[in-house]
């Protein structure tokens, strides 16, 4: 690359030393403006067009989500339904991405109807702010690319709000949802509002976990929808448990035969809700027009308590959320809540409108509880303003960034807003989906063209991997290209994220860019990275580097020159690939056992004395060199040899390249979940490492694969004695927050007290009054 990637930030602070009163104005609109930019077109040859992407709507800001060039037409998502991060970039990399920094559910972002300029600001239906109040807008830039910023301007706000990658490791991989296979029956799933014919839920789910069983796919949890609970006219929850129609014995009874935890679904609180003291109940509720929303924490410790305890569920809320979490867990064996309709909730409480505090106090008493239970929370249909509120709940672990399932074709396209949920520590999930094309008798009418393609997208997400096929209806070998024979999902390090070529095709709509979906990700092992390629969908080829696919970038692990290569192929055509090469990916060619898609994985050459060695993985399965697959990599004075993770019993293949012969043996993994490939050795032949019970593994002039029983003890270079492979969660730790980063100054601001608080090259972008103004000065500085 020619120039050093250079970022910095600021931070616009509007401060109210006498409070504010009477304030309210229309609900889309904002009550204050700071920052309060004019929107024009760039006139300068040096600034060039400038392009923009901006999230909108539910799902994480996905639906709605626009992409275009920045002139006095531009168009963004803004008001309640808004309000997101907006990204402005050129094609050279440059890019500044703006959002609130605080206040996240009172926060929006206001396009004036009547000219062409953007306030952020408290939400228009504030009526009053009280004294000292103090809101903030962050602005981020690099020169590096569209994705460095994302993921910069969310390392700024999780470190901000202590949700370190630490943290978020912890809850991600305390959640068996998001590290293992499970079963789930949302909309676009077979069993969606449609048990066996003549039977109740109960009956179904048993027969769903009895052909799992019988056909060895390793569900460890089972997701319960909004088909389980009542609801009033419009379809608002009344009472969160089963009714008797669907379970008979009640959830606890359903626990005690599947013997599997449990995701549940709830949504949107009706006003003749049983829990509110206005209905005869215990709890705290506001009783809106529409919907009611409780404001106590302890229902939420009952509610996921009893829930968790009883069901074996996965979720999150105070008086009210204490009840609400605490019944879950204590008596449904909960270990995930799933808050659905996030956005429905937000936009039909009046509460929620108009209140300073009351969408953070809901959302936090939310995860307190659960944080009490030890429960996770997806958020389901989530706006901008909830995503942004994940980063104080650290138990959200997951949120849905895309449609449900078979409701649109192109509903597995996750990977633009996957750069949103990835900035916030959250994994984004891409819903169910079927693994065979035809699910004869389903309520939809409908068939999967790609169910390859769905199982790959879902992998890639690092989020929940969990079909939703009929009794049946499962095709084995589609999806266990996920997971090891216990179920833990082999995934990337990091969510496969659209590249900036995908996002510049978005904008600017010329001849530049990717003509279809091309994201990328990694694995790493001994800090090297270990690269993911995913295309579809390309209309045309596409020419791809090292720094195109975000191998470069600072927050991605060292980048070291090595090969790519296909799985399709079994890896038999492998390029040489480093920070300068260029690779072509063949549109006409780009796809999987006839599916519009194609993946190809890059590994560095790595050395051990004399010999060169590229290790290629498990081709088997999506992500071939993940790190729940290969755990360790071991080098001695004797050798080199490296660990794979799997379920006793569980027949393993790894590739690798040896001094430029493929060599694929097989192993079976013992009782600690390892099987231990020797690599290479420091003797002269390979191969004199292995006793006789392993000298039937495959050489590199065969093949096919045979199978041994994993040693330790007989192998060069040795490993440890009884080392145990088996996965292992990293331990909690917390950093204290900063509040004040180095670099910054304090500049006086416009009217009302108001400061900005940022780095000095603020101070002239102010001036200007213009966004173009603040992008070429941010630029001009890269």
């Amino acid at each position: 690359m020619g120039r050093q990637t250079v970022y910095g930030f600021l931070t616009f602070l509007q401060r109210f030393p006498q409070g504010l009163q009477g304030s309210a104005t229309q609900p889309n609109r904002t009550i204050s403006a700071f920052p309060s930019f004019r929107v024009q077109t760039p006139t300068t040859p040096a600034t060039g067009d400038i392009g923009y992407l901006s999230y909108g709507s539910f799902m994480f800001g996905d639906r709605a989500k626009t992409a275009g060039i920045l002139d006095s037409n531009a168009t963004f998502n803004d008001g309640l339904d808004g309000s997101g991060p907006i990204a402005f970039f050129d094609k050279k990399g440059n890019a500044l991405i703006i959002s609130p920094f605080n206040n996240f559910m009172a926060a929006s972002m206001w396009q004036e109807d009547d000219a062409a300029i953007l306030d952020w600001g408290i939400m228009g239906g504030v009526d009053s702010l009280p004294k000292g109040f103090e809101h903030k807008t962050i602005a981020f830039c690099s020169n590096h690319s569209i994705g460095h910023a994302f993921e910069g301007w969310g390392e700024i706000l999780k470190t901000v709000y202590n949700k370190t990658q630490n943290v978020t490791d912890f809850h991600q991989t305390q959640d068996l949802s998001l590290t293992h296979l499970g079963y789930w029956t949302d909309n676009g799933a077979y069993y969606y509002y449609n048990p066996l014919p003549g039977k109740d839920y109960e009956v179904t789910l048993l027969n769903v976990q009895k052909y799992a069983n019988d056909e060895n796919i390793p569900y460890r949890y089972v997701q319960l929808d909004s088909w389980f609970y009542p609801k009033d006219t419009v379809d608002a929850v009344k009472t969160w448990d089963a009714t008797e129609d669907v379970f008979p014995k009640g959830i606890n009874e359903l626990q005690d035969r599947l013997h599997l935890p449990l995701v549940a679904h709830n949504r949107y609180w009706s006003v003749d809700t049983t829990y509110a003291k206005q209905n005869g109940g215990h709890f705290d509720f506001f009783i809106g027009n529409n919907l009611s929303l409780p404001v106590s924490q302890i229902f939420w410790q009952y509610l996921l308590g009893h829930a968790k305890e009883e069901w074996g569920l996965i979720v999150y809320e105070q008086i009210f959320w204490q009840y609400l979490l605490g019944h879950a867990k204590e008596e449904w064996g909960l270990i995930v809540y799933e808050q659905d309709w996030l956005n429905v909730q937000l936009l039909f409480t009046e509460l929620l409108n108009t209140n300073l505090t009351a969408g953070r106090d809901w959302l936090l008493q939310m995860g307190a509880a659960a944080l009490n239970h030890h429960l996770k929370i997806q958020y389901c249909m989530a706006l901008s303003r909830h995503a942004l509120q994940s980063l104080e709940i650290p138990v959200v672990t997951q949120a849905r960034v895309s449609n449900d399932y078979l409701l649109q074709p192109d509903q597995w396209r996750v990977g633009v807003t996957s750069h949103f949920a990835h900035a916030m520590g959250v994994a984004p999930s891409k819903d169910t989906f079927w693994t065979n094309s035809d699910q004869p008798g389903n309520k939809y009418s409908k068939s999967e063209p790609y169910p390859l393609l769905q199982s790959a997208v879902a992998t890639l997400s690092r989020g929940p991997v969990g079909p939703g096929d009929m009794i049946g209806g499962t095709n084995r070998t589609t999806l266990m290209r996920c997971c090891n024979e216990d179920g833990l999902i082999l995934k990337p390090l990091k969510p496969a994220r659209a590249i900036d070529d995908q996002i510049i095709k978005m904008a600017y709509g010329d001849n530049d860019g990717v003509d279809g979906e091309v994201w990328t990700t990694y694995s790493s092992h001994e800090g090297l990275l270990y690269g993911i390629i995913f295309a579809a969908n390309l209309s045309a080829d596409y020419s791809i580097t090292a720094h195109k696919a975000g191998f470069l970038s600072p927050f991605a692990p060292k980048f070291k020159a090595g090969h790519l290569y296909s799985a399709q192929d079994g890896a038999a055509s492998i390029t040489d690939f480093d920070e300068h090469a260029t690779f072509t990916i063949k549109a006409s060619s780009c796809e999987t056992d006839g599916e519009p898609f194609c993946l190809f994985y890059f590994s560095p050459q790595i050395s051990f004395g004399s010999h060169k060695i590229v290790l290629l993985g498990d081709l088997e399965k999506w992500v071939p060199m993940s790190q729940q697959r290969v755990v360790q990599i071991w080098r001695t004075q004797s050798g080199m040899a490296a660990s794979l993770l799997g379920q006793h019993g569980e027949t393993i293949h790894f590739s690798f390249l040896l001094d430029g012969q493929k060599v694929t043996p097989s192993l079976t993994a013992d009782q600690h979940g390892c099987a231990t490939f020797p690599i290479v050795s420091s003797q002269d032949d390979y191969f004199d490492d292995l006793n006789e019970s392993d000298a039937n593994i495959t050489t590199p002039s065969t093949t096919t694969t045979t199978t041994t029983t994993a040693s330790t003890t007989t192998l060069r270079p040795s490993v440890p004695q009884n080392y145990d492979c088996r996965f292992k969660p990293p331990p909690f730790t917390t950093q204290t927050p900063f509040t004040n980063p180095p670099g910054m100054s304090t500049t006086k601001g416009p009217d009302n007290g108001a400061v900005i608080r940022a780095q000095t090259v603020v101070t002239e972008a102010w001036l200007f009054g213009s966004l173009v103004a603040l992008i070429s000065c941010f630029w001009r500085r890269l």
